[in-house]
């Protein structure tokens, strides 16, 4: 176990090279695609993982990713990491690591169960299950999935993602010290991304906002690449009438950054996209968490040495204008949602 979670925290240690090569930007052909269905690559360098994220109105969070990787001895490794966030503050972690042959990969990629941490997309709702008493977390998740999951490609060869837009999540949960278990609402998303080399080699900084209010969604990316430029994409959906809209473009960080965070690792607070001003204000940290924390020595000090990674959880509202024209006044929805930074090391 302790050998497949080094292999997990070493993909986001690696220091990028001192001389990163120069992205190219270019589609690649990734089959199936939409699906969140598991590529299982035989390249030695590849590793994908799925992220869920899922916020509610009780005020609980629920953060999540499943890890499968070649990288390192052995191929097919996994592992299954997260935290649940209750609604006052506390954090309850579970973790676990396998190899091959001691998880079980079914339905073709649409099923991985990882220890006691399962993720389904084979149905229109995706599920997950956490079912650990050693570590007082017990979560039933079922995510609705409005479309399929929008599919990105033409950022970094070979870096591609795809995300099911953040829409209806219900959970049944129990955690540590509760009585009994209890039955929330609220919103959840699922990204899947996939690589054939250690993501640090392409990407130094990923951020991401996932929002949803009712039937309208949103998502947005941006990327920063070892060279220090930027690529961002976003997306907002909404149900009725199936219409959507987005684009790539410039995203820009406001000079504020949130509450007693790390000056290395900086969250702003506001972020501004789009032609017509559109932004997510940032307002408290829910989690930040430093990877090598889930390793014994000493293989926290040896793999320390490799770089600093950083993860960072923030409440987030997006305000949309649907009037798309800055010169007259807009009508401005707000959706409340989560941001998500991931450093490779400190800026």
């Amino acid at each position: 176990m302790v050998a497949a979670v080094a292999i997990l925290v070493v993909t986001g240690a690696r220091a990028a090279p001192a001389n990163p090569p120069v992205a190219v930007l270019e589609s690649t052909e990734v089959s199936p695609s939409g699906t969140l269905v598991a590529r299982f690559s035989s390249a030695d360098g590849a590793m994908e993982y799925w992220d869920v994220t899922a916020w509610f109105d009780s005020g609980e969070r629920f953060f999540a990713r499943f890890l499968v990787t070649n990288q390192g001895p052995g191929d097919r490794t996994a592992a299954a990491v997260g935290h649940l966030v209750l609604a006052n503050g506390d954090v309850l972690p579970f973790k676990w690591g396998r190899r091959r042959g001691d998880w079980k990969p079914g339905m073709e990629g649409r099923r991985l169960e990882i220890a006691k941490a399962t993720l389904d997309v084979s149905e229109p709702t995706i599920v997950v299950d956490i079912d650990s008493r050693k570590h007082g977390v017990q979560v039933h998740l079922e995510i609705d999935r409005q479309n399929d999951p929008t599919l990105v490609e033409d950022f970094v060869t070979p870096y591609t993602y795809e995300v099911a837009m953040p829409a209806l999540a219900r959970a049944t949960i129990t955690a540590r010290g509760a009585s009994s278990a209890h039955e929330v609402v609220g919103s959840g998303a699922v990204t899947h991304t996939w690589m054939a080399r250690p993501e640090s080699e392409l990407i130094r900084r990923r951020d991401e906002v996932l929002a949803r209010q009712g039937d309208r969604t949103f998502y947005l990316s941006i990327l920063t690449l070892p060279d220090g430029s930027r690529h961002s994409e976003w997306l907002e959906q909404h149900r009725k009438g199936a219409s959507e809209s987005g684009g790539s473009g410039t995203v820009t960080f406001g000079d504020a950054t949130t509450a007693g965070s790390d000056a290395r690792y900086p969250v702003a607070t506001e972020w501004e996209f789009g032609p017509n001003g559109s932004r997510a204000t940032l307002s408290r940290e829910l989690l930040r968490m430093d990877p090598l924390e889930v390793l014994p020595q000493p293989f926290r000090f040896l793999l320390s040495l490799g770089g600093e990674p950083r993860r960072v959880w923030t409440a987030a509202t997006v305000k949309i204008d649907l009037n798309g024209n800055p010169k007259k006044p807009g009508i401005v929805r707000e959706l409340p949602g989560i941001a998500v930074s991931t450093f490779a090391g400190p800026e």
